[in-house]
């Protein structure tokens, strides 16, 4: 088994919108957009294919500096899972980003006083359960708190963003004892990520299609490598270690598989509902043949954009 350590990055961040509506339902308060911190437990649960980050939002006073291994509120005042509307959108060029967008509504007069914090995460109230920690903020970015009156209702819409790498990545691999320079490449860029705040098995979802390629790369706005084609087999991923925001997973090449004359050039590798639509390329090409059978570790990355 060959491994490529080399993977091909998403950027991750997170912005809170607050809104303030009186008993009619008009705006009394918005808030600009505010940045939030994707804690150390959101992170890692993405790696651990574990299930929804964002089933809650929670809202309370503490005025502590969010960090990132925080688990849970300072003093947690409210939560609900009251999602009002949602959204999923690529911005398309230039940086190719996919937004994910919910509007949290909590009831009438079950958000009442000063309130200064705020988060998401897959559970009401238990600590562990944390995707991200946010003070309010004002105007020029500086803490601050928000009066919510009893007659008041309170919304928060909560955007995370998905930054697909825009350069190549590259290294080295060695496959049987030969060294092959290799380029891997974002492709079908444009396309809408399947990042999600609500469903299970996103973010992290199990390799779905793996092809060999004659040809050379695409672009990251095509759909793929060129010339001949021929199929290989997806594997499984493999065990999350907390704390490295990234997973390993398997392809393979069988006896009958990836027998291209000349060889394997390029291969891509599709991830279902997840963050990874890549292709690579070798160079020399891979002498793939009827005698041999090829296997790679490939990878998927997440870091805080």
């Amino acid at each position: 088994m060959t491994a490529i350590k080399v993977g091909i990055k998403v950027g991750l961040k997170g912005d809170y919108k607050l809104r303030i509506l009186r008993a009619d339902r008009s705006v009394r308060y918005e808030s600009d957009w505010i940045p939030n911190l994707i804690t150390n437990l959101g992170m890692d649960r993405i790696g651990q294919q574990a299930g929804a980050v964002g089933n809650f939002c929670r809202i309370g006073t503490g005025t502590t500096t969010p960090a990132f291994t925080d688990t849970a509120l300072v003093s947690q005042s409210a939560a609900t899972n009251n999602v009002i509307a949602q959204s999923l959108t690529n911005a398309g060029s230039p940086n190719y980003e996919t937004q994910a967008t919910s509007t949290y509504e909590f009831a009438l007069g079950a958000v009442v006083g000063n309130m200064a914090e705020l988060g998401l995460g897959w559970s009401a109230s238990s600590a562990s359960t944390l995707f991200s920690r946010s003070r309010i903020l004002d105007g020029g970015g500086s803490p601050t708190t928000i009066t919510v009156l009893s007659s008041e209702i309170l919304q928060v819409t909560y955007r995370l963003t998905a930054y697909p790498q825009l350069t190549d990545s590259t290294g080295t691999v060695d496959i049987s004892g030969t060294t092959y320079n290799y380029t891997a490449r974002w492709f079908s860029i444009a396309t809408t990520l399947g990042i999600s705040l609500h469903n299970s098995g996103q973010y992290m979802g199990n390799p779905s299609q793996a092809t060999a390629y004659t040809g050379a790369l695409g672009t990251t706005t095509s759909g793929g490598p060129s010339g001949t084609a021929a199929s290989m087999s997806v594997g499984s991923m493999l065990s999350y270690v907390n704390g490295t925001f990234y997973r390993d997973y398997t392809i393979s090449a069988s006896i009958s598989q990836g027998n291209l004359a000349g060889g394997i050039k390029s291969i891509a590798i599709i991830v279902n509902g997840s963050f990874s639509r890549n292709q690579i390329e070798f160079s020399p090409n891979i002498p793939k043949t009827s005698t041999n059978v090829l296997t790679l570790t490939l990878r998927q990355a997440w870091a805080r954009h």
